[in-house]
């Protein structure tokens, strides 16, 4: 498995920063939002790029980080959610690019996140909402 490189200032696996929601199946966390907008979609986690080939057309993208190497995937996805990454980081510039609403420095998304729950990806706040605790039958839930 590919761990994606350290930062400075704090460490990229520290506990993940969320807060309740609105209602009891909600939970909201939090990140940097690198490319604004807002989406209510199907997560997709993904930690490999060899995992690709299970996205589905508009699902939302949940994974550790985007290098180069990803850029192909970013036409298929409607929002993106990362554990590493900034504002100049590679996923947040090709994510403008694309028009997509993102996320990154979300930590612990791929561990919380489950493929088939419905969540909201806000670039605007940086904020990534787990609307619902359920997974779609057709999602193939992890």
């Amino acid at each position: 498995m590919v761990q994606p490189p350290g930062e400075l200032g704090h460490g990229i696996f520290s506990e993940p920063i969320h807060e309740p929601g609105e209602n009891s199946a909600s939970c909201i966390l939090k990140g940097n939002g690198c490319s604004a907008g807002v989406v209510t979609g199907r997560a997709r986690v993904v930690t490999e790029l060899a995992e690709c080939n299970a996205l589905q057309a508009g699902e939302l993208l949940i994974t550790r980080f985007i290098d180069p190497s990803w850029t192909p995937v970013m036409g298929l996805v409607s929002g993106l959610v990362a554990e590493v990454g900034g504002l100049l980081s590679h996923g947040a510039v090709i994510a403008r690019e694309y028009g997509l609403p993102a996320v990154l420095d979300v930590r612990g998304a791929t561990d919380i996140i489950k493929t088939g729950q419905l969540v909201e990806v806000d670039g605007t706040r940086g904020t990534l909402t787990i609307l619902s605790t359920e997974f779609a039958r057709s999602a193939g839930a992890q």
